[in-house]
């Protein structure tokens, strides 16, 4: 057992247990600590931060940095605004990682953090646990391409609570930004290697959740690869609850749970593929933004608008429930997508008060279009116009796939597209009432109309060969027996016939 240093606000005596003890500020703490070191933080609020330069533990003797209950790290700092959107090593974190491995972050509140709270930069092998931030444009903030392995588990985030109504999306987001600020991320990643594993945390009241960039010219493959993001809340989220841009590779986001986000899902202009979106449900009660605001629409997926874009690897959207008011597919072109069994609920406007559940938009945004009074509507900028920029592309029109099977939806424009050429689209089911109540979030099955009617359909991995969805389970999320571990029932990977080995894991120490 290595040794345990405690430490207090400014060091000196303190009085534990009935006894006179010795405390280190935090940095005297960190710059003693090696490999077995637990560095105790003693109740307290502290405003001096601390950075591990160079610092490691091992896989059976890690460093940990955690809390001895009533711990508050207070960047005591007004709003600072980050002078570009990707923070380096030198700008305002209150706790900094650098080429340092084999660490543990447990049991702390961090606060006030401008603009960022945790700063990791080509480190790797942390387990980030049980951590409440409040404020700050950056929860964690991490970058480099030797950043890999990171855990970030039991977390909470509430940025301020005034982004869902209070704040014009714009003035957040477009420049000049008057609130750039508040332009962040609970998770921001930028060109790191990836094997992320991000679950059970509550984001909340925030600008973005979870949001990872790689260079535009970054090779395919060397950054953002092996991510799951999982068992996750995201509420009141102004802009999109996960997102990733210019590529990703090997995403499984399952079983998060979507409240009043504006975007979802966003694989905007990401090469890649092997994206697996499953088992999640997502509702809303309120529409965001000031009655002015004009960027109040939203989306579950978001996709690119340039064939270059478009993933190589498949994209998966399978056994999810969503109870929505405006456009389910936004923005852009698909390839090699497959949407399997999923229950797709458009609001009853009248269950809503004025202006929050009649805002009308098509299930496809923005481009869909009556066809010469075919009664047909054309897909997010046609079939016709994908194959055209494919062609400039050289990439070849016939690959391009777009599947529909076995769904539950109310939406008419899913169920046009069942006579349309160019797409697979087959078995879409009528909704009715079938489920309990999805403007609250329970997608319970009332009555037995998607009840054992999933299909069976096989899925590609990228290394582990077919997965194959069973057959007759419920259509949507919901089918287990709720517990401790499964409070909403939700499908899980190994109930859906997920090879074991298929997910991916990373290696952190666990004490």
């Amino acid at each position: 057992m290595g040794q345990r240093l405690l430490v207090s606000p400014r060091g000196g005596d303190r009085q534990l247990d009935g006894s006179t003890v010795a405390t280190l500020r935090l940095q005297e703490a960190i710059d003693k600590a090696t490999a077995g070191t637990t560095i105790s933080l003693l109740p307290g609020v502290y405003d001096e931060p601390g950075v591990f330069d160079a610092k490691s533990g091992s896989k059976t003797h890690p460093i940990v940095l955690e809390g001895n209950g009533g711990v508050t790290l207070d960047g005591r700092r007004m709003p600072f605004r980050p002078p570009d959107d990707h923070p380096v090593f030198e700008h305002p974190a209150f706790l900094k990682f650098r080429g340092s491995q084999w660490i543990v972050i447990r049991d702390l509140a961090i606060q006030n953090g401008w603009s960022t709270a945790i700063f990791v930069e080509d480190s790797r092998h942390l387990d980030i646990e049980r951590v409440a931030f409040h404020g700050g444009t950056f929860a964690i903030f991490c970058r480099g391409r030797k950043t890999r392995d990171v855990s970030i588990r039991h977390c909470a985030w509430s940025q301020d609570p005034a982004i869902w109504h209070g704040i014009l999306w714009r003035d957040i987001h477009v420049p000049p930004r008057p609130r750039k600020e508040l332009d962040g991320d609970f998770l921001r990643a930028v060109d790191v290697h990836g094997r992320f594993r991000i679950t059970n945390n509550l984001i909340s009241n925030a600008f973005n959740g979870i949001h990872f960039f790689a260079g535009e010219t970054c090779p395919l493959g060397d950054a953002n690869n092996d991510i799951v993001i999982a068992n996750n809340t995201f509420s009141h989220i102004r802009d999109n609850a996960v997102e990733s841009e210019f590529q990703a590779t090997n995403w499984w986001v399952y079983g998060n749970r979507i409240h009043n986000c504006h975007s979802w899902f966003a694989f905007e202009n990401s090469k890649g593929g092997h994206w697996y979106v499953f088992g999640n449900t997502g509702w809303f009660d309120s529409k965001p933004g000031p009655p002015h605001d004009e960027f109040h629409g939203g989306g579950v997926l978001k996709t690119t608008k340039k064939a270059k874009w478009l993933n190589e690897g498949p994209f998966y959207v399978f056994h999810n429930s969503w109870y929505l008011r405006s456009a389910y597919l936004k923005k852009g072109l698909l390839d090699n997508f497959h949407h399997v069994n999923n229950a797709v609920v458009y609001c009853d406007p009248a269950r809503h008060p004025p202006g929050v559940g009649d805002f009308s938009r098509r299930m496809f945004a923005p481009n869909s279009a009556e066809v010469a009074g075919s009664g047909m509507f054309e897909f997010p900028l046609s079939l016709q116009e994908a194959w055209r920029d494919g062609v400039k592309d050289g990439r070849d029109r016939r690959a391009l796939s777009i599947k529909f099977l076995n769904d539950a939806c109310n939406h008419s424009d899913l169920h046009h597209l069942e006579a349309s050429p160019g797409f697979d689209v087959r078995q879409i089911h009528p909704l009715g009432d079938a489920l309990v109540d999805p403007r609250a979030g329970d997608f319970d099955l009332k009555g037995d109309a998607l009840k054992g009617r999933s299909t069976t359909y096989e899925l590609l991995l990228p290394r582990n060969g077919p997965w194959h969805l069973p057959n007759g389970l419920n259509i949507g999320a919901v089918g287990e027996a709720k517990t401790k571990d499964n409070p909403f029932g939700v499908y899980r990977p190994a109930t859906l016939g997920c090879p074991p080995d298929a997910i991916p894991s990373i290696e952190v120490a666990r004490t």
